[in-house]
């Protein structure tokens, strides 16, 4: 067990390396700070317009309306294309015939993969989260009758959501690392992801049987009444991301040098 955890350890640190190299330090980056940014522009410019009614909390209003942005389009989005692009580096390098013939076995290779894109996606969130706080700081310190230094930001509740946010993202990031990997043309996997997302947004406007569909998870998550249990798609994004993982996985065993 320690060895295969050695083995694992070693290709998720090379999966670093390669990994800072690429645009998905960039991606990860702009798509962390754009709505922050672009929020931070907005109350700036308009300031009377943002100030919050009697006894309202300005942290609310701010954190949800950026999280239901993000949620709808930006960060299925980033996953899709930090997924997909993670997956191809070796396709772009024209290494995975070198790759396959080193003496490590070939679990620790793809779940390198699945790894580095998990904690880049983890990353990508943490920074949204804090750049956000850091923006409602400074607008309240430059226009204090918004009222930010009033109050605090809801911390454990935005822990709760951005945990729960990941939990359904797990699906689209094992499925996209899988087909970045599979696939060598990247416009596949990222053009199959762009029609599930739009498939998505007509999906979420009613369909019965939206919990099955993992592109609409984010979106169902951010809706849902606050419950101290799993929500019924969250126990799918749980299920499609073992599958994906472990369909990938016994593709991957398949692969030759191309």
């Amino acid at each position: 067990m320690s060895t295969a955890i050695q083995y694992l350890q070693r290709n998720i640190r090379s999966e670093i390396l390669k990994s800072r190299r690429s645009a998905t330090s960039w991606l990860t980056i702009i798509g962390a700070l754009f709505v922050p940014i672009v929020y931070c522009i907005v109350y700036l410019s308009y300031p009377e317009k943002m100030v919050p009614g009697p006894g309202a909390n300005p942290w609310e209003r701010l954190l949800a309306e950026e999280w239901m942005f993000v949620s709808f389009l930006l960060l299925p989005f980033y996953i899709i294309l930090v997924g997909t692009l993670l997956g191809q580096t070796e396709h772009k390098a024209n290494a995975w015939k070198q790759l396959l013939a080193e003496p490590v076995p070939r679990y620790s290779i793809y779940f390198g993969k699945l790894g580095i894109v998990l904690l880049t996606v983890a990353i990508c969130y943490i920074l949204f989260v804090g750049s956000s706080i850091v923006v409602g700081y400074f607008v309240g310190w430059v226009h204090p009758q918004l009222g930010f230094w009033k109050y605090t930001p809801p911390v454990g509740d935005v822990a709760v959501l951005v945990t729960r946010l990941y939990l359904v993202a797990l699906p689209i990031m094992a499925l996209h690392t899988w087909l970045g990997i599979r696939f060598k043309n990247f416009v596949l996997p990222a053009g199959i992801g762009l029609v599930m997302i739009i498939a998505s947004l007509i999906m979420i406007r009613g369909w019965e049987y939206q919990y099955v569909f993992p592109y609409t998870y984010p979106t169902l998550t951010l809706n849902a009444k606050s419950t101290g249990s799993l929500y019924k798609h969250e126990y799918w994004a749980i299920g499609y991301f073992l599958l994906f993982s472990l369909l990938g996985y016994v593709d991957f065993l398949r692969k030759k040098d191309a």
